[in-house]
């Protein structure tokens, strides 16, 4: 009975400090002067989402009253909410936890001025479990992102682009030759030979190695246990558990097979990988071997570090790896869900599909397609992308720091001032579906409507100018100073590919409409970054008309 007690009491004991420091976080929040949703946890901590979907089922059961919060159960809470709790709270409110609060941001120009105010909203230790194989450009603040950024940004210039475009078309029409074998013309393995693709892009921009379709990247190399393909890929789909474990414990001797084993699996062979590439042109580098006459990637990165005058300027082993690691995610995920989206979104709207390829046909001619003559006129391929990023962006939300007091403007022309160290999530997808923001007579916001990025040209009636949003409002490539910095890589390759796949065939269903929309819908499946989860429901079928 004494234990019982014991237990009890502390029980008592803490669930009474939880209380009050709920209260007193509430009270905190309140004088911002911005509404308060209330939440039991702390919904934005790695550990919850190891643990919450335990909790699932019983949250289920709350009336919604009681389980607001519950909105924001999971990492990809932004595409499943639809801007719900926005309507009911406000597109800037605060969520209140026993640990902490956070503020939830809907309104572009407050992310606008969060974004473009670097110095002032840093992303502090949100971005350090990102650090596996070493500090980034994506990951630091202050003037060790001013070092990196120097060092990195020049690598992504136009000849990079020349390459994407290059490779890009070249694997394209691998893929092409690929699905146009069967004699129906039936597409059921899309997804995966999306991803094949942008994995072959990179390995021949990012790191001098080219790859044909279906060999190459899948292969196993000597010492190696995974394929770099699977490594990496195995990496993305469980990253949750490095943020949460250490490497040792990841590869604990009898572990299970599970996904925790797969991660450290994952982690440790693309480090050893990534050990590889960075030895070789090290040594390339040290026999005086000249810069290739197509410089990668990882030969810019490391060549461009190396020259710095000063050594604390340049780049360690480790950080060159973290960077490469940044550029895998940002040139191969991201990309490779993008064009899922785009072609299962232009089998459904056939009209969509007929308006690109008037663009198409006036422009695209495969003999002498190069990127300088054809790239600058492809606005409606380009337009396509942004639509299907507005709809499906890689990354539904951003967090942000206070570094000191700072003052923000939201669009009603107030603004809201707030304590240094004050957590925000940026919710991209939320401002990408606004109806205040997006909606037009013809073009309701959350529907797929590639026109409304694009409007005929002032001087010229053959050509059409590609309308850029207003800052703050489209934010699939982040904002301000810090946004991505493959932009225009992913960019270039979208429109290359979709361009050479779409130039002489039209992509239609294979299945049910309903069943296709289902899957869209259904999309997710936790991950941060939005990927089709029942990839083995689309299957689509390509007819020849050129």
């Amino acid at each position: 009975m004494s234990t019982f007690l014991v237990c009890s009491t502390l029980i008592g004991a803490y669930l009474g400090y939880l209380l009050v420091s709920l209260f007193r976080n509430y009270h905190a929040a309140k004088i911002l002067g911005v509404p308060i949703v209330l939440s039991p946890f702390d919904l934005f901590h790695p550990l919850w989402y190891l643990i919450s979907p335990a909790f699932k089922p019983l949250v289920s059961l709350l009336p919604y009253r009681f389980r607001r919060w519950s909105s924001l159960y999971t990492g990809d809470w932004p595409f499943y909410d639809k801007r719900r709790i926005h309507r009911e709270a406000g597109d800037v409110f605060a969520l209140v936890n026993p640990w902490n609060y956070h503020i939830i941001v809907g309104d572009p120009v407050a992310a606008d001025a969060i974004y473009h105010r670097r110095k002032d909203f840093i992303k502090g230790k949100n971005y350090a479990i990102f650090n596996f194989f070493g500090r980034s450009v994506f990951s630091v603040d202050g003037e060790d992102w001013s070092r990196q950024r120097k060092i990195t940004a020049p690598c992504f210039n136009e000849r990079v682009s020349g390459m994407v475009w290059d490779e890009s078309v070249r694997q394209a029409r691998a893929v092409l030759k690929h699905w146009t074998s069967d004699e129906q013309g039936k597409v059921g393995s899309m997804v995966d030979d999306t991803r094949m693709i942008t994995l072959h892009v990179l390995s021949a921009v990012g790191f001098g190695i080219r790859q044909d379709f279906g060999h190459g990247m899948a292969d196993v190399k000597p010492g190696h246990t995974l394929a770099y393909r699977d490594a990496l890929l195995g990496l993305l789909t469980h990253f949750v558990y490095p943020l949460v474990f250490p490497l040792w414990f990841l590869e604990i001797p009898g572990l299970p097979e599970s996904s925790m084993k797969t991660a450290g699996t994952s982690l440790r062979e693309l480090n050893s990988y990534m050990d590889e590439m960075l030895n070789d042109e090290r040594t390339a580098i040290e026999n005086g071997e000249a810069a290739p006459a197509k410089p990668n990637l990882m030969s810019a990165l490391i060549r461009s570090s190396a020259e710095e005058r000063k050594p604390k300027d340049r780049l360690t082993d480790e950080e060159i790896k973290g960077n490469l690691f940044i550029f895998n995610i940002a040139g191969h995920d991201t990309t490779a869900n993008t064009f899922a989206y785009a072609i299962s979104l232009l089998a459904l709207h056939q009209d969509c599909q007929s308006w690109l390829r008037e663009e198409l046909e006036l422009h695209v001619h495969h003999s002498e397609s190069n990127y300088e003559e054809v790239f600058p006129h492809l606005k409606r391929c380009q337009a396509i992308m942004w639509e299907t990023l507005r709809l499906y962006p890689p990354v539904l939300a951003a967090p942000r720091l206070s570094y000191g007091p700072q003052s923000i403007p939201l669009s009603n022309g107030q603004s809201i001032s707030v304590p240094p160290d004050t957590r925000f999530h940026l919710n991209h997808y939320g401002i990408h579906i606004s109806p205040s923001v997006w909606s037009s007579e013809n073009a309701p916001a959350h529907e797929f409507h590639p026109q409304r990025w694009i409007k005929p040209s002032e001087t010229d009636p053959k050509e059409e100018t590609l309308l850029h949003p207003k800052s703050g409002t489209f934010l699939a490539w982040s904002g301000g100073p810090r946004h991505c910095l493959g932009q225009k890589f992913s960019q270039v390759e979208f429109v290359a590919v979709i361009s050479t796949l779409l130039a002489k065939y039209v992509v239609e269903l294979a299945v049910s409409r309903e069943r296709l929309e289902a899957t869209l819908a259904e999309t997710g499946g936790g991950s941060p970054a939005l990927t089709i989860g029942r990839k083995e429901d689309i299957v689509l079928r390509l007819r020849n008309v050129g």
